[in-house]
């Protein structure tokens, strides 16, 4: 296989998990870039080359400092501080450290079968008391991810301790400790997992499914177009087929939306089930000629012919989802929690000056002119690395901390096993016997 990416690369590992199928239907898909995707890449370069001296106890050489010089002055003020949190996480678990690995390429064939499949681990560290810690970086800020089960994580410590450690002969790993550092989320986590559970059971789920996922890249023939594929973790049950019951968190970041055909069953089910009442609606009638129930007959958009007989639903599957979703907002605002779903404070919005001509008078008095400015006013933030770098003293950072203020984010709808607190209810009205006609007429 030499450089190519794995069919079963660690990070998809837990969507393979529930839906084994996915690897069939995405193995042609082109690998995805977006901006999004770039910047994070260049995040983890930074971090990569902030940890290499530290866990190589060298100086870069003049390569990696001079691209270190270039990361630093094209994203310092949006990337510097997350780089930073993560170098101050990791620190601590170098001390006296057996040994410590900065992207760290790992075989994975022993975990998914999968003939020369490599994975990389952002950092493996093995402590002085045998504890194995895998930590991994992530820059994203869309959605918070959880070190507790980590499927991406557990392969990579399965495949460190296969190489590093077979039968736990050279350090004596017992426990493993996994490490999620998402600093744009303020998501810093970890979960502890004993070495014999994490060969058993966890091992025989992610090999059970990839095993599937293989024979099925072999055989697409005995694809079976039904679901659920269960872990057998907590299930209780033998699986139906090759896919898992559509979800956003599975479904997420498959690269098989489009030509998934239990998830085009379930859209297609639940638009002819409550198109009808869309239908009501002055936007509904005015797109004519639509119908009030769509047909059994819309394409899975396997070809191209196919893909764009599906596209010209488009419209009215959106129209749907946003009605839904802002159904389901306008409910749980007016009424709370409301049969597994919740509203929860959103992200909060980014740092600044709430009195900006104050905040600059202080600054001016602090700092020098080309300290205090970078074409405006310096963020909050720039202000407290250099409060913290002494440029600023601390009776002026007092000052200009009265001056810093957040706005509230949106609030999120999530279920209602998050942890974070539901937002009180701000409408006591009923709208369950709402017309959608006489909404639209006011």
């Amino acid at each position: 296989m030499g450089n190519k990416h794995a069919l079963i690369s660690p990070s998809s590992c837990e969507r393979i998990a529930y839906c084994p199928a996915s690897v069939l239907l995405s193995k042609d898909a082109p690998e995805d870039s977006s901006p999004y995707a770039e910047e994070g890449t260049v995040a983890h370069r930074w971090c990569e080359l902030e940890l290499r001296h530290l866990v190589e106890k060298r100086r870069l050489t003049n390569a990696e400092a001079s691209e270190r010089a270039a990361i630093w002055l094209e994203h310092k003020d949006d990337m510097e501080s997350y780089v930073e949190m993560y170098v101050a996480c990791v620190r601590p678990l170098l001390s006296d450290a057996l040994y410590a690995g900065v992207e760290v390429r790992l075989p994975v064939t022993p975990i998914t079968g999968e003939p020369d499949a490599f994975g990389t681990a952002d950092c493996a560290v093995i402590d002085k008391d045998g504890v194995l810690h895998i930590i991994d970086f992530k820059y994203g800020a869309g959605v918070k991810v959880e070190a507790k089960r980590n499927a991406q994580l557990g392969v990579y410590a399965l495949a460190a301790m296969a190489e590093l450690d077979p039968e736990g002969m050279m350090f004596g790993i017992e426990k493993v400790v996994l490490h999620i550092i998402q600093p744009r989320m303020d998501n810093v986590c970890a979960w502890e997992i004993d070495r014999a559970a994490l060969e058993g059971e966890f091992l025989t789920n992610i090999r059970r499914a990839a095993d599937r996922a293989l024979h099925l890249v072999e055989h697409p023939e005995d694809l079976k177009e039904d679901y659920p594929f269960l872990p057998l973790e907590g299930s209780g049950m033998a699986p139906e087929g090759d896919f898992a019951i559509p979800n956003d968190h599975i479904c997420r970041f498959c690269k098989a939306k489009a030509i998934c055909p239990i998830l085009h069953r379930s859209t297609v089910e639940a638009l002819e089930a409550d198109f009808e009442d869309l239908a009501d609606g002055t936007e509904a009638e005015q797109a004519a000629p639509v119908a009030v129930a769509l047909p059994s007959s819309i394409p899975v958009p396997t070809t191209p012919e196919r893909l764009v007989a599906a596209y010209s639903w488009l419209k009215v599957i959106r129209m749907w989802c946003d009605a839904v979703e802002g159904a389901m907002y306008d409910r749980l605002n007016s009424h709370g929690e409301t049969e597994g779903y919740k509203l929860v404070a959103g992200r909060p919005g980014p740092r600044k000056w709430t009195d900006a001509e104050a905040a600059e008078a202080e600054l001016r008095k602090a700092l020098k002119v080309d300290q205090a400015y970078d074409r405006k006013v310096i963020s909050p933030t720039t202000a407290e690395k250099l409060h913290k770098a002494g440029e600023i003293g601390p009776k002026y950072w007092a000052r200009l901390s009265n001056l810093i203020g957040r706005s509230d984010g949106k609030p999120l709808i999530v279920p209602s096993t998050d942890e974070r607190p539901a937002l009180t209810p701000q409408l006591e009205n009923d709208f369950d016997d709402l017309d959608p006609k006489a909404e639209q007429a006011n």
